[in-house]
């Protein structure tokens, strides 16, 4: 979660250079409640408590994104929420919910990233639980071709950089 964090915490610096005041302000604290969130959702998922995960979720994917958000920015918060949302439906035994939720992320936009993989991975869970073994396996492939695409820019040298 390091990597949210961390995200979230550009996002708002960024965000603060680009808008006026006023949106600068509601953008601002769209994104200290996402972060909040999150944390809260992680503090509720090590607990197990699964119906404090949702309860903290739902309002940063169903509450009124603030001007000022860039769609990507948006995505990638709303995207990671929808995911951690699929996976407490899914340890609660509600796959189709968590299918749901997964579709509902991946609506924002498809991208070779970890939030579209994760949704991907979620969807296959929840397909799998369902009996449905071929969508199931699109989805783990779906998830398998973004995570190989992510480790081989890993791979690459940095540019202006010379192998030994």
């Amino acid at each position: 979660m390091r990597i949210l964090e961390t995200f979230l915490i550009i996002l708002i610096l960024i965000e603060q250079t680009s808008c006026n005041q006023s949106d600068r302000s509601m953008a601002s604290q769209w994104i200290i409640n996402a972060h909040q969130a999150n944390l809260e959702a992680d503090q509720a998922m090590a607990r197990g408590d699964l119906k404090s995960v949702s309860r903290t979720l739902k309002p940063i994917v169903l509450a009124p994104v603030p001007t000022g958000i860039s769609q990507e920015d948006r995505r990638v918060i709303q995207q990671d929420a929808c995911f951690r949302l699929a996976l407490s439906q899914l340890y609660t035994g509600n796959p189709q919910q968590a299918l749901e939720w997964g579709q509902r992320g991946l609506s924002w936009g498809k991208h070779d990233d970890l939030f579209t993989a994760n949704l991907y991975i979620a969807q296959g869970h929840a397909f799998d639980s369902l009996g449905k073994y071929d969508l199931a396996a699109d989805r783990f492939h779906q998830a398998l071709i973004i995570n190989e695409t992510l480790f081989n820019q890993a791979l690459q040298e940095p540019k202006g950089r010379k192998k030994p």
